[in-house]
């Protein structure tokens, strides 16, 4: 049979990333670039993914050619394979540059004259305690309502009780 493109792209797009990719520029880009990946053309031989030879599909069958093709390829993907020039990769390291910098400067120790100020660890000391103290209860699952996680006439339980389930476990442990 024929491959669900349009299903595999709204998949990976839209429930994959959805929640991650919440500016609506953003998400028309993420499109896009799947559009690169999810089609029929990526099934033909000798398919390329970029202009370069570096991302293409292999045509063999064996795990082993599968992870040497893997491990040849780059720590960080170039934008070539995004279909973007290099200057998008330029932008970028110059925003995460200026992100850094400022994060270093706001975490330098601030001179404080008179001398009655507090030190930069007391400041850091009360912004946690403030914080934790600001942090809601363990959620406890048996307090939920029954009927959520009630099967069906098949034994079934409602995906989405399983979702909270594995939300709820995931959520406890960021208070521990």
């Amino acid at each position: 049979g024929e491959l669900p493109w349009d299903a595999l792209q709204f998949i990976t797009a839209e429930i994959t990333y959805g929640g991650r990719v919440t500016d609506e520029w953003d998400q028309r880009c993420l499109k896009i670039v799947l559009n690169r990946f999810f089609r029929p053309e990526t099934l033909e031989s000798g398919y390329l993914y970029s202009t370069s030879d570096r991302y293409h599909a292999l045509e063999s069958t064996s795990l082993t050619a599968y992870k040497e093709y893997i491990e040849q390829l780059p720590i960080i993907d170039p934008p070539e394979i995004f279909d973007m020039y290099e200057n998008a990769n330029i932008s970028y390291q110059k925003k995460e540059s200026m992100y850094m910098i400022n994060t270093i400067l706001e975490v330098q120790p601030r001179m404080v004259s008179g001398g009655s100020g507090k030190s930069s660890d007391e400041i850091v000391f009360e912004m946690a305690d403030l914080i934790i103290s600001k942090l809601p209860e363990k959620l406890d699952i048996d307090t939920a309502l029954p009927e959520m996680f009630e099967p069906d006439e098949k034994g079934r339980i409602n995906s989405l009780s399983t979702v909270l389930s594995q939300e709820i476990v995931r959520f406890n442990k960021l208070l521990d």
